[in-house]
């Protein structure tokens, strides 16, 4: 007798959506830095941003990336997308708007990984495409360690 074994994708796509929005919040709060502080015996006032109306990108709108979408709308952030597939009906239904790799990295103030390694997506989130994205923007990687991975020769 065989056992039969299968993947069901999406399972936990709730809970990586809500650690990423956890994620972009703490971040836009400051709040890791400001823990460090605390720790460290130092206190200072750091002003922080709100998620609200932000613009966030969403590299990979599977499972996982239409899920932060949908949770994007509770806080009237604007959702830029990039996937391979087109999800057209998703898309309109809500109000997110495609774009190329490296305009909605030049775009957002945020952007969110969620693609599965791959040949193609490995090493894609790279320092090459990490110096296109804004002042104060913020990348969070809810995907594979190796979609974004950027090294030492990166950081020059």
């Amino acid at each position: 007798m065989g056992c039969a074994l299968g993947w069901d994708g999406g399972v936990n796509r709730r809970s990586v959506a809500e650690v990423v929005i956890a994620m972009a919040i703490a971040l836009l709060h400051r709040l890791p830095q400001a823990n460090g502080e605390e720790r460290g015996g130092t206190w200072s006032q750091l002003m922080g941003n709100q998620l609200s109306g932000r613009v966030m990108g969403v590299l990979g709108c599977s499972h996982v990336g239409k899920e932060v979408v949908m949770l994007l709308r509770a806080f009237d952030c604007q959702a830029l997308a990039h996937d391979l597939l087109d999800f057209p009906e998703f898309y309109r239904a809500h109000q997110v708007t495609p774009r190329g790799l490296e305009d909605l990295i030049r775009s957002t103030e945020i952007v969110t990984i969620h693609l599965p390694l791959d040949y193609t997506t490995r090493d894609m989130f790279n320092g090459e495409r990490l110096a296109l994205m804004r002042g104060r923007s913020y990348l969070i990687n809810g995907a594979r360690g190796g979609c974004g991975r950027v090294g030492p020769q990166d950081h020059a």
